[in-house]
């Protein structure tokens, strides 16, 4: 935000979905990304950009078949760079297996190469279905759908503090006076931060998930 200049206005979409990549990342397989990373760009681009890119034309290839005979197939880019966060998250899925202890649970992809490993032992009628591929394709899928619906959803909440300040100052003295300065935790939702509760919940129900109309 420094290159943006203080008390200037400024796009908030980039900064919300690293927020919330570095957030879901770290849960997911504890990585954490900056804005200028390759892999944080084509994260971002298979999640959002891609449908500012395409614009029209994915719904004329989509809709129009004849068309398909005429034009390039517009989601070529997207494919590109599906296939290579696909074999990221292969990469870090075989590092955290090769190094996997069973009392030590790092994260989201600890934990489902445990249940892996359980469903084995046990010989559970699930196990065939716990293949390497299909756990990393879970942990890719956790993190591109969570990054996006929660980026979204805060960019909503964001823009409805900014057309009414007085909720927005409600919400401020509210997680200053119940949080203050420690971390957040568990406890503090939903009894203790009541009206931050009901804001989410009141937010919710009349955003657009999927990104259509949010923030630039």
């Amino acid at each position: 935000m420094d290159k943006q200049g203080l008390n200037k206005p400024f796009a908030p979409k980039l900064y919300i979905y690293n927020m919330f990549a570095n957030i879901t990342g770290t849960a997911v397989y504890s990585q954490k990304f900056d804005v200028e990373q390759d892999e944080f760009k084509k994260f971002k681009y298979c999640t959002t950009d891609f449908q500012t890119d395409l614009g029209n034309w994915l719904f004329l290839y989509e809709f129009v078949p004849i068309i398909r005979w005429f034009m390039r197939n517009p989601l070529i880019k997207y494919a590109k760079y599906k296939d290579e966060m696909m074999k990221y998250t292969m990469d870090i899925y075989a590092s955290h297996n090769s190094t996997y202890n069973k009392g030590v649970k790092r994260d989201f992809c600890d934990t489902l190469i445990k249940a892996k490993h359980e469903a084995v032992e046990q010989d559970k009628l699930t196990a065939p279905y716990y293949t390497d591929d299909n756990l990393a394709a879970s942990m890719n899928d956790l993190f591109m759908a969570g990054v996006e619906t929660t980026h979204t959803a805060f960019q909503w909440m964001l823009l409805f503090m900014a057309y009414y300040p007085e909720y927005q100052q409600k919400l401020r003295d509210e997680i200053k006076h119940v949080i203050g300065n420690k971390v957040p935790t568990v406890d503090d939702k939903p009894r203790q931060i009541c009206y931050t509760g009901k804001h989410t919940c009141s937010v919710t129900p009349i955003l657009h998930i999927n990104g259509q109309g949010s923030l630039g």
